[in-house]
């Protein structure tokens, strides 16, 4: 709920209740056509009334063209009242004169401490041409009463008020069952924490022994042939990605550090690595070299070499599996050659002899 509803609010319930008593005049200050008065309720209905907070009105009467800038009524000022629900709308008042306008702030004070006084209240104008006017009310008083209090006429000689008061009982029952609470509560968080800990360490372990090297490039693998880049003219993309998923299995499957290695280096350091036989150093030869043409020698590879390259890839990481795994790829391989035979083979350049 916004501000303003909440003033119109209050304005509306201390006007109203302000509304209930007759306005009395306290004290008031004029100059000119500006005046600024005090009200409160007539002295008789304040009697015995300091319990009770009294209702104040502001009023302020000054010209159409001119501008009130505020007055001082502030706690600052009071010493015997605290000043409490106050409106920072003021109510205005129809006048007979259309060329003066009336506001009233109604407040309420609460008592707090004799004698009952309040200072002197000034308003703020500014008329038409700019010139500063400052009126203020005199200072006055309210006379209220303290009602005597309500003590036992026989206190002095009654021995029933003498008697001291007994210390009071301990209930260790209602003790125990908070603290059985409490240490439920704790035993409960804890059993909480624990089941998240070991299920998001139960994870962690699945995740380890699931994604295994052939996956990961078995995954990317499907993921590459499911975007059909060849069907797009995207040649030597499709081959910089068959050829990094490639190297990615290899540095993962067999510690090669092939993606930092050139295709001549990494060739080199095949020979040289027993947990790789002959055939598939030399498909990884064939399949390295033909990759290169594609991406630095600017071939354009035909439909069949491109089948041929794909199953390569599909066969050495099928071979090289040290978990025996039922390929998913026979029906991803016929939907590639089935969508590879509706694109025109483009002209076929002869591989140049291996470096």
């Amino acid at each position: 709920m916004s501000r303003l509803p909440i003033h119109l609010f209050l304005l509306a319930a201390i006007t109203i209740f302000a509304a209930e008593k007759p306005l009395y005049l306290r004290s008031e200050g004029t100059a000119e056509e500006y005046a600024i008065r005090a009200y409160t309720p007539p002295p008789e209905t304040l009697a015995g009334d300091t319990m009770k907070n009294i209702p104040l009105t502001i009023e302020l009467t000054f010209p159409v063209d001119a501008n009130f800038s505020g007055h001082d009524l502030k706690n600052d000022s009071l010493m015997a009242f605290e000043l409490i629900n106050g409106a920072s709308l003021p109510e205005t008042i129809p006048g007979e004169d259309d060329k003066i306008q009336t506001l009233r702030f109604h407040y309420e004070l609460e008592p707090l401490q004799p004698p009952y006084d309040l200072p002197a209240v000034s308003a703020v104008f500014h008329d038409a041409e700019g010139n500063e006017i400052t009126v203020a009310t005199s200072p006055f008083s309210l006379e209220l009463s303290i009602p005597e209090p309500n003590l036992p006429p026989t206190l002095e000689n009654d021995a029933e008020y003498l008697t001291p008061a007994s210390s009071p009982i301990f209930d260790y029952k209602k003790l125990w069952k908070r603290l059985a609470w409490i240490g439920g509560g704790i035993l409960f968080a804890i059993l909480v924490i624990a089941s998240i800990w070991r299920t998001l360490r139960h994870r962690r372990n699945v995740y380890a022994v699931v994604l295994s090297p052939f996956e990961i490039a078995d995954h990317d693998l499907n993921e590459l042939l499911a975007e059909k880049l060849p069907e797009a003219g995207k040649y030597k993309h499709f081959y910089q990605r068959i050829s990094d998923i490639m190297r990615e299995y290899l540095e993962n499957r067999f510690a090669l550090h092939a993606p930092r290695l050139t295709t001549e280096e990494f060739l080199r350091q095949l020979t040289a690595t027993p947990t790789l036989i002959r055939e598939h150093r030399e498909l990884l030869q064939k399949f390295l070299t033909a990759c290169d043409m594609v991406k630095f020698a600017s071939q354009v590879p035909a439909t069949p070499e491109i089948l041929e390259i794909t199953q390569a890839c599909r066969n050495f990481l099928d071979t090289t599996n040290p978990t025996p795994h039922a390929s998913a790829n026979v029906q991803s391989q016929a939907t590639m050659k089935a969508s590879m035979d509706r694109v025109p083979a483009p002209p076929s350049i002869p591989l140049p002899p291996n470096r």
